[in-house]
């Protein structure tokens, strides 16, 4: 008996204990073993573990040693390059576990086919020509003779003689064959000889030779423009016509209509109107006169290149033009005119629409936008696309500036650049983006913010910080932090994340480089990057990935702090239990050595 509890006394004696950890033969255990063993005599069955529970252990020391049951090897770790080296690797390679084959690489995107260019327009038609006049009817051709009877006809018998003629009567005097006209329609005619193109005229007595009271298809001469014109003395229209059809009328309304009976204005044309310029002055088409005092002043000219000027007919003439810039790029050109040569713009006071519906202000270069605003260098110019609201601060103020931009078919959107005061939940001083969908019926419904850029403005220094910074290689500076909203008054279905362990150990955390051959677009930073893929992300974490219009992949990093969270909480649980089971074991072992030390005490008796 005494030899037994002698045997027990020296193997405990040789075990150290400390909070976490046990130590046989050895007094100070390594911190990251939970058994440590000291001898020179007999060896040591270690733990048999897998690779992923091998893989697994935080924090390992320099040495420690598992049997990895999956490539039935003894694998030691090795702080000098933070690895696991198996013994069965002669080589003295690290043989980790086989990595999951990677995903296959999106195919890049099909480019962009370029636009087709616009048809050009059709030029005017022609003026139809006038109808030509209707020539002369041809002679009558002789008549033919008579055909012969069935019966014969007998001879004609000789003409008696002519008897004497009787005298003339009513408007005629004298007798036949050379009687005298000397009345119409029992009124007496005057002896007098008429003169070249005078016609007989009623005096109220008698009819004279006069002058004719119409005009003539020859023409006229000697007239006076107060008792000799065309028209009416009554309230009747005037109507000019051809082939019989009407072409024109001038009402008693004192209006002008061309292809109208019913002109609702001094001169009202209705169809196709050619109006050309045919001489070398501009100035010869057609005019508006602006000023009847002075000509071509403040009028408005059609010019003999197909445009139109606006402006005064001297130097320095025309000081706004519109025309056609040619036939083989016929954009229309506005703008600043020299002088009284056509094309003599000067660009920096002028725009173009090209035939594509690109316009360009202060250029005369199509930059491939809808709108382009370009600066040269003006005194006291810019490139600005400029906003400005100038009412009177009494007036209004609020002092918001909209900028609207429209898609009737699905929605509008709306750019506040909100005044001192705001404006209808615009902040002040504050940039916004408001939504206005267009409902079923087509009306549009108001209104949903989505893009906000808050006022930064100190009022005692006159600016404020710089909050934000987009950096050309692809990086964001902020000066805050970039928060997601998190209100629990936001959120309805809550439920807690269960294993989050487990999956943050399926992902692996690697180093790469941004693809810039086939990406260069995309991205433009060629430093090392550290990441997660996607698609690994996607397969244990879906909700953390989102895919873009393209079909390409992005982590929302943000969304894996809670995981993380809860993965060190399910950790500390199991490190807490196993704390708990060796605080147990020492208290075990605390009743063993007092234990022992009792039967020392009556051995040594």
């Amino acid at each position: 008996m005494k030899k037994i509890l002698c045997a027990a006394f020296v193997a405990i004696s040789a075990m150290a204990f400390s909070q976490n950890n046990v130590g046989i033969g050895i007094t100070n255990p390594d911190p990251s073993s939970i058994l440590e063993l000291s001898s020179n005599q007999k060896g040591l069955l270690i733990p048999r573990l897998t690779a992923v529970q091998r893989t697994s252990i935080p924090s390992p020391a320099n040495g420690l040693m598992v049997y990895d049951t999956d490539s039935a090897c003894f694998f030691f770790y090795n702080t000098t390059n933070t690895t696991w080296r198996s013994l069965c690797d002669v080589g003295g390679g690290v043989v980790g576990p086989t990595g999951a084959q990677g995903s296959t690489g999106a195919t890049g995107a099909q480019g962009v086919a370029g636009n087709t260019g616009a048809t050009g327009s059709t030029g005017p038609q022609g003026i139809q020509g006038a109808t030509g006049a209707t020539g002369a009817q041809g002679a009558t051709g002789p008549v033919g003779p008579t055909g012969a009877g069935t019966a014969v006809s007998g001879p004609t018998g000789p003409t008696g003689p002519t008897g004497p003629l009787g005298a003339a009567g009513g408007d005629l005097n004298g007798t036949y064959p050379n009687p005298i006209v000397d009345g119409l329609q029992g009124n007496p005619v005057s002896p007098a000889v008429p003169g070249l193109n005078q016609v007989l005229t009623w005096n109220g007595t008698a009819w004279i030779p006069a002058a004719s009271p119409d005009w003539s298809i020859n023409g006229n001469a000697g007239t006076t423009p107060v008792t000799n014109f065309l028209g009416t003395t009554d309230g009747t229209d005037i109507a000019f016509r051809t082939n019989n059809v009407e072409v024109a009328r001038m009402t008693a309304s004192r209006n002008v209509g061309i292809g109208i009976t019913a002109p609702l204005a001094k001169l009202q044309v209705v169809g196709g109107t050619y109006i050309a310029a045919t001489g070398a002055n501009s100035i010869d088409g057609f005019t508006v006169q602006g000023n009847l005092s002075v000509p071509f002043q403040g009028g408005m000219y059609l010019t003999n290149t197909g445009g139109w000027q606006i402006g005064n007919a001297t130097a320095e003439a025309y000081k706004w033009a519109v025309e056609n810039t040619g036939v083989g790029t016929p954009n229309m050109r506005m703008g600043w005119v020299f002088g009284n040569t056509p094309n003599t713009y000067d660009p920096q006071r002028s725009m173009e629409i090209f035939t594509n519906g690109n316009v360009s202000i202060g250029s005369f270069t199509n930059y491939g936008a809808r709108l382009a605003v370009v600066g040269q260098g003006l005194t006291g110019g810019s490139n600005f696309l400029y906003l400005r609201d100038d009412m009177p601060q009494t007036g209004s103020p609020d002092r918001t500036i909209a900028l609207a931009m429209d898609n009737p078919l699905f929605t509008s959107y709306r750019m506040y650049l909100g005044g001192p005061d705001g404006y209808a939940g615009v902040g002040p001083n504050n940039l916004e983006i408001w939504e206005y969908p267009v409902l079923p019926g087509g009306s549009t419904q108001c209104c949903r913010k989505r893009f906000v850029i808050e006022s930064t403005y100190n009022t005692a220094t006159g600016g404020g910080p710089m909050n934000l910074v987009l950096q050309a290689n692809g990086n964001v500076c902020s000066s805050g932090a970039f928060v997601s909203c998190s209100d629990e008054r936001f959120k309805k279905d809550v439920h807690g994340l269960t294993k989050s362990l487990d999956k943050i150990m399926q992902l692996d955390g690697v180093n790469y480089y941004w693809d810039l051959e086939k990406f260069g677009k995309r991205f433009n930073n060629a430093n090392m990057q550290t990441g997660f893929m996607a698609q690994q992300v996607q397969n244990v974490m879906p909700e953390l990935v989102s895919t873009d219009t393209d079909g390409y992949l992005a982590v929302d990093y943000s969304k894996l702090s809670p995981y993380m969270v809860e993965a060190i909480k399910e950790q500390q649980e199991t490190i807490s239990k196993l704390n708990q089971s060796l605080e147990q074991k020492e208290q075990e072992l605390k009743a063993m050595n007092e234990r022992l030390a009792k039967l020392e005490k009556l051995l040594d008796k």
